[in-house]
């Protein structure tokens, strides 16, 4: 047991060590968006009114968790950027746990859970206070995953596996739209593993996921008109997802992935075909609904989390080939790699991003200083809102300040007014 707790306690304190100078950062944009709508829906109360909404039903955990964490300790930054910490944490030990699946080995999912601990590539979803939806549907798609390898590799018998492997993939599925991804993987599961149950109850089981995911893509896209994203410009079925897809992959692979790729290629690939077919499905599938964006040529990176569990499995069985196979290498060579994977993702986050994230932060900072300034006036006028809708204004004023019916308005060369024409 000692030594089952000893990787997890590392794994806590090495994405504490990565993330803790961002515990401070004041809330950013849609941040207080978050706060906002789970004030409305997050409640028992706002349930009914939540399952009405098309666009943020599916992300009802998201709004439930943040609706506790602010029940608890208000708009307190802290308290939000904890949540999303410990979730981090959290999908790090599930990773971790995998080792005990045949299909990798415990040396494997250590590797791979600390690259995903600290890897700076998907920094914004632990961030950014906005991004919880990314970090709950991967924990319950981790948890499902665990649900699937309990039902059809240890013995896990009858419809209590089923259920919940069942249970994990809806909660994912209002979550995050994204985790119909998880669906194919399953798929590739039951095809390429063999164990118990027999591969004709496991076919059920993907086929009845596959209906669930039918009927909750049926509903979004029946109410098509009043879905935001699919009225904003944010998504699209005819988006270039083949041109969006490779260039997410590849930025992705840059610069750990592609050594990863090299060492695996040159200790051990052919024993691991499968364990890497998995990675390479994984990646696709959970990254594709990304890909039909229309704003960007690529997925942003608070969208990669789902398929940086792929990249760190990739990690962890590079770093597996070489701890096995090249017998010759140098006793200081592992030592040296693992501090190097660590230094240089804690660096970028320290040096490079956590300056970027401060000067998110200022324009709504700015407008809080400003309203609250204010507080007598019936309305406050945006001048020029800079980087952020009105609604972010809006939403920040009624969550800090409380005034949840202030109206903001915006009008372009009002006299006096808020300003903010900086972008960050």
């Amino acid at each position: 047991m000692k030594l089952f707790l000893l990787p997890l306690v590392w794994l806590a304190v090495v994405t504490t060590v990565a993330y803790a100078p961002f515990l401070s950062l004041p809330l950013i944009s849609d941040a207080y968006t978050q706060i906002f709508l789970s004030r409305v829906y997050g409640a028992p109360d706002g349930w009914l009114a939540l399952w009405d909404d098309v666009l943020y039903r599916s992300r009802s955990t998201s709004l439930v968790a943040s609706h506790l964490v602010d029940a608890l300790a208000g708009d307190w930054h802290v308290a939000h950027r904890l949540l999303n910490l410990v979730l981090h944490i959290a999908n790090t030990w599930l990773i971790f746990a995998l080792g005990r699946w045949p299909l990798l080995s415990y040396r494997v999912t250590l590797a791979a859970a600390t690259f995903f601990a600290v890897h700076a590539g998907h920094q914004e979803a632990i961030v950014w206070v906005a991004a919880l939806p990314e970090l709950l549907m991967v924990l319950f798609a981790l948890i499902a995953l665990h649900a699937w390898i309990e039902w059809s590799r240890v013995g896990f018998t009858g419809l209590c596996g089923a259920a919940l492997v069942a249970a994990g993939y809806v909660l994912a599925l209002y979550s995050k739209e994204s985790a119909v991804g998880l669906g194919p993987v399953l798929a590739w599961l039951a095809w390429r593993e063999t164990g118990r149950p027999a591969g004709r109850a496991r076919w059920i089981l993907v086929g009845g996921l596959a209906v669930i995911s039918a009927f909750y893509t049926l509903a979004i896209f029946e109410a098509s008109n009043s879905h935001l994203h699919l009225n904003d410009g944010t998504f699209s079925l005819g988006a270039p997802f083949w041109l969006v897809l490779p260039h997410s992959l590849l930025r992705m692979f840059w610069i750990w992935g592609l050594l990863a790729v090299a060492a695996n290629g040159a200790w051990g690939a052919a024993s691991r075909r499968r364990p890497l077919a998995f990675v390479a499905v994984w990646m696709v599938s959970t990254l594709l609904p990304y890909s039909f964006l229309l704003y960007m040529n690529r997925v942003p990176s608070r969208h990669t989390y789902f398929a940086a569990v792929g990249l760190a499995l990739l990690i962890g069985l590079a770093w597996d080939g070489i701890a096995t196979h090249w017998t010759q290498r140098p006793r200081w060579l592992m030592p040296a790699l693992a501090a190097a994977v660590i230094v240089h993702n804690c660096g970028y986050l320290w040096v490079k991003k956590l300056p970027q994230y401060e000067r998110r932060a200022a324009p709504t900072e700015n407008f809080l200083r400003y309203a609250d300034q204010h507080r007598e006036d019936e309305a406050l006028t945006i001048a020029c809102r800079g980087p952020y809708g009105v609604d972010v204004y809006r939403h920040a004023a009624a969550v800090v300040l409380g005034r949840p019916v202030w109206e903001v308005r915006e009008a372009k060369q009002a006299p006096g007014g808020f300003c903010e024409d900086r972008h960050p």
